[in-house]
């Protein structure tokens, strides 16, 4: 054995080798894919941001020419009193509603000669503006006001020149919230499984200063780190000194890092995207330890298996062998009979006497073979064909094999017998108990037969292709609509010859992805031709069909469901919201010009007569402008709640919490008149919506909140958010005057008032839109009956888990 164990240790040795050589390769490997991989998805991560600051940067300045190229503010600029700047109705009111509606924090106006004309100064002029007034007097070019702090905000923008006549009249400086249009889109990180940031920095004198805050030290402000512009192994550096796009190195913490740098053209800012190496190496490190442990395994699976060999080597002998044999027979699941040169019987195995239903004994030993057949034939009781048959083939010089009924068990089955000549002069018979493969091989002839039933008689058209996007099967409902008279006649075609060039592209071209990546098609709306030309629509799915390995797409299976019945409703209907969205306007524009008319001129005959009227006159005159406006107020609103979810904004990702402020902020008048206070409460999720829309349905709620309040008292509303299942639930809960439960089916309703409009205005539209908003985004609304006041309750659900996505446009 000794010797025995010299010779296989070299094998041991090998295998040692390299089992450890294996571990540390892959571990090398996965090393270098991981970094390559975060390389990869750090490198877009700083593309997207960069292009996205770039898109933010460029609204701004688009909104800030939208604003001085509009004629009122033109002329207000041009034709403002420099001695009562303040007071100016026309600039006051567009600048207010451009800081409430564009988010810009402040505007100001300088004259030609770089004074600040509007509003009046009350303050030193910060540098930073007073340096990009200037440049941008001198140069008539747009000018970035950077980074800075005002009054406790990071803020920024641009001075751009007003130009009359073709020269510079002056300057209008248009500020933001760094907080609001940078820090945001930074603090978004777009791939969940890699842990990192991004962040801003520029260069500051002969140093770095970083503009954004920092995870890795919170306790410092924006602005206020500034690290030396010399280390060039810090990744900000090497992004300001042009080392843009994969950069490796340290960060401002000093953590060794890899990451991406990109310039933001048009600014001094340079923006990183970066991720600790360590968090990177994290699974490359798992994977080597479990890489170590799982080769001790194999090192000792593999001497406990030597060892097993070479003790049990020279244990093998013949009768191992005979013994081995022996079971192998008994336990196949065929009957063997071995027959002498006489075809009497030699020996058996266990699975012949369990087909053949006989005591398991040697009572057939030395008997003819004919003897012992003729007594199973009589004992499963089959006809003479099948004996017959069976004996004339006990002499046959060459094997043969047939299949013959059985009922050995008292039901009915069927078994091979096999004949085969051995060399001695003797014959073995073998036999297979094949009544599974018999009642699977009726199943299948049913089932196809289904199959052929459904292909033959489906409305969908219904297709796989092999791995050369050739047709293999398909309904006949395709063959009817490709003008063959069977399907069976398209088996073998592509679809280039099947369809028009421009169609069978498309189908080809979307198949691309699901053989190279596995990726499936799913609901793709494409356009067919009938066998006459006529133009259809179908809505296709397609997944890949995968070898037995499971990594090889060898086939496409298709369904295609013609819409075009749909379609053209769709059709219909988007033209029949054109319509209304022009009916809109005609509301908006033809039919309140009259009413204004009306309003007027009955404003000027007021005016005008005075005193000559009499009480009644005026009265009636009164009863004129108020139907005016009243009917004004009802278009307008009938116009909002028609524009609903009709060419909005996208659905995206919204911090509710934070729209939820942002509308109540628009009611700041509202809340200080009246001395109301608003509290927010529970847990606010992050939705797919549409943040416009949801800033104004946060606003009707709590604005009928203030609204409906008796006289004298001072309102209380609490706004709420929690989570029930896969719902996020809102309320909006206040003191006012209440509403009875019986009436709570009107409430949605357009037009619809409960309280008369001498007491509380309104057009009765506002809850209306409330409905429509919430069940465009996939959820309801409705009063809770149950709060017992005093006051009530409104509730709304919005879907989580991006089901907003799947609702209704």
């Amino acid at each position: 054995m000794r010797a025995v164990g010299k010779e296989y240790w070299w094998l041991f040795t090998l295998g040692a080798l390299v089992i450890l050589a294996a571990a540390g390769l892959g571990r090398h490997l996965l090393a270098d894919s991981l970094l390559s991989l975060s390389h990869e998805r750090l490198m877009g991560i700083a593309q997207v941001k960069t292009t996205e600051i770039k898109n933010r940067l460029n609204e701004i300045q688009a909104d800030a020419l939208i604003f001085l190229r509009r004629p009122s503010v033109r002329d207000a600029m041009t034709n403002q009193d420099h001695r009562q700047t303040d007071h100016h109705p026309v600039l006051n009111a567009a600048i207010a509603d451009a800081i409430k509606y564009q988010r810009f924090t402040d505007i100001l106006v300088f004259d030609r000669d770089g004074r600040q004309t509007h509003p009046a100064p009350t303050q030193t002029p910060r540098p930073e503006v007073d340096q990009a007034v200037h440049d941008a007097l001198a140069s008539g070019q747009t000018r970035l006001i950077d980074l800075h702090e005002s009054e406790g905000e990071i803020v920024f923008g641009y001075a751009i020149p007003r130009i009359e006549q073709g020269r510079v009249a002056g300057v209008a400086y248009f500020e933001r919230s760094a907080r609001a249009d940078l820090y945001g889109t930074l603090a978004q990180w777009h791939d969940p499984s890699l842990a990192g940031e991004s962040l801003l920095a520029e260069r500051k004198g002969d140093g770095v200063r970083f503009l954004s805050p920092l995870a890795f030290r919170p306790e410092l402000l924006p602005l206020t780190l500034i690290l030396p512009g010399n280390d060039d192994k810090v990744l900000a550096v090497k992004g300001l000194n042009s080392q843009t796009g994969l950069v490796e190195g340290r960060d401002y913490a000093g953590n060794d890092v890899i990451g991406a740098t990109y310039r933001i053209d048009g600014t001094p800012w340079v923006i990183v995207a970066k991720a600790l190496r360590s968090d990177v190496m994290e699974l490359a490190n798992v994977v080597s330890l479990v890489s170590a442990v799982t080769a001790i395994l194999l090192l000792a699976t593999f001497s406990v298996a030597l060892l097993g060999i070479l003790r049990n080597r020279h244990q093998r002998h013949m009768v191992e062998q005979h013994s081995t044999m022996k079971a192998i027979l008994d336990n196949l699941p065929q009957g063997v009979v071995l027959l002498d040169r006489e075809l009497r019987v030699q020996a058996y195995n266990s699975g012949a006497y369990q087909i053949f239903g006989l005591p398991a004994d040697s009572y057939a030993i030395g008997k003819p073979f004919s003897l012992v057949l003729r007594q199973w034939a009589d004992h499963c009781g089959f006809g003479p064909t099948a004996l017959e048959r069976a004996l004339k083939s006990m002499g046959s010089p060459v094997p043969l094999r047939f299949e013959m009924p059985i009922r050995a068990d008292g039901g009915k089955g069927w078994c091979t017998l096999t004949h085969t000549p051995l060399d001695n002069g003797g014959f073995i018979r073998t036999f297979a108990d094949i009544t599974a493969l018999k009642q699977a091989e009726d199943r299948i002839k049913t089932l196809n037969s289904n199959f052929l039933t459904m292909l033959d008689n489906a409305r969908d058209f219904i297709y796989f292709k092999d791995a050369d996007s050739r047709i293999v099967f398909c309904s006949q409902a395709m063959a009817d609509i490709t003008g063959h008279a069977n399907w069976r006649d398209m088996v073998g075609k592509h679809d280039f010859e099947l369809f028009p060039p421009d169609t069978a592209k498309i189908y080809n071209d979307e198949e691309k992805p699901v053989f190279e990546k596995g990726e499936s098609v799913v609901n793709k709306v494409n356009p067919y031709y009938d066998e006459n030309g006529k133009t259809g629509w179908v809505e296709t799915n397609k997944w890949p069909i995968f070898d037995e390995a499971g990594t090889q797409v060898v086939g496409i299976f298709g369904i295609s469901r013609d819409i075009t019945e749909r379609m053209n409703l769709e059709i219909a209907l988007e033209r029949s919201n054109t319509e209304l969205e022009q009916f809109a306007y005609v509301v908006s524009h033809d039919l309140r010009q009259p009413l204004r008319m009306i309003s007027s001129y009955t404003g000027l005959l007021a005016r005008q007569l005075g005193g000559d009227l009499d009480d009644r006159a005026r009265e009636y005159l009164a009863y004129i402008l108020d139907g005016s406006k009243r009917m004004n107020d009802m278009m307008a609103s009938l116009l909002e709640y028609s524009r609903v979810g009709r060419r909005g904004e996208p659905m995206q990702k919204v911090d509710t919490r934070l729209v939820a402020e942002e509308a109540v902020h628009f009611l700041t008048p509202i809340v200080a008149e009246t001395g109301a206070r608003i509290a927010f409460d529970g847990e606010w999720p992050q939705i797919e919506a549409s943040p416009n829309e949801l800033t104004r349905l946060f606003q009707n709620l709590v604005g009928n909140a203030l609204k409906y309040q008796p006289a004298g008292n001072s309102p209380q509303v609490v706004v709420k958010s929690w989570n029930k299942g896969k719902e996020h639930l809102f309320s909006v809960t206040d003191n006012g005057i209440g509403i009875d439960p019986a009436q709570a089916d009107r409430l949605f309703k357009v037009f619809q008032r409960l309280h008369a409009g001498d007491r509380y205005e309104g057009s009765g539209i506002g809850l209306a839109v409330c409905r429509k908003i919430v069940e465009r985004h996939g959820g309801s609304i409705w009063l809770d009956g149950e709060f017992p006041g005093p006051g009530a309750r409104f509730v709304f659900s919005l879907p989580g888990d991006g089901a907003a996505n799947r609702a209704a446009p």
